[in-house]
């Protein structure tokens, strides 16, 4: 079964674009264009006039992390404020037995989750890894463990 899919995609595609699909179907992983921090899908956004941001809460898929595929579902709340001396992201993604929290503003990722094993990679990681930089050397933003605090405040605010 597999090998006649395998030449049908041949037909399809020819020799060039097969070995990109070909190290896609083997390696377990996501093409280049994909392979962000998330990958999300079905995320309702919506236009809040009162707060004067976007917001979602709902469910959603979570199609890749890092250039790895997840295909979960799980529910998140988010907003995401664009404001004259930055943006801000601020996103709770959470399911029956895990949550994580990320919030950025002004260069700074600051994240936390019920994960412990997550959270000691985040606290213990190398100083120069936890800055992350585009192709020109630029600086993004920086990888920060973050207080709980933070999570309840985002969590109150957007009630």
């Amino acid at each position: 079964m597999y090998h006649a899919l395998y030449e049908k995609i041949y037909e399809v595609y020819g020799k060039e674009e097969m070995k990109v699909i070909d190290k896609h179907l083997k390696g377990n992983s996501v093409p280049d264009s994909l392979s962000q921090l998330f990958v999300l899908d079905s995320l309702d956004i919506r236009w809040n006039g009162q707060t004067r941001s976007y917001m979602a809460d709902g469910a959603m898929k979570v199609v890749a992390m890092k250039g790895k595929p997840v295909g979960k579902t799980m529910n998140v709340k988010m907003e995401f404020i664009r404001g004259r001396s930055g943006n801000q992201y601020f996103m709770y993604v959470y399911d029956d037995n895990l949550w994580y929290y990320f919030e950025y503003s002004d260069h700074s990722l600051y994240t936390l989750s019920s994960n412990e094993e997550y959270n000691t990679v985040v606290k213990l990681e190398k100083p120069e890894r936890k800055v992350m930089t585009n192709k020109a050397g630029e600086i993004l933003y920086t990888i920060t463990l973050c207080p709980d605090s933070k999570k309840e405040r985002f969590l109150k605010r957007i009630k």
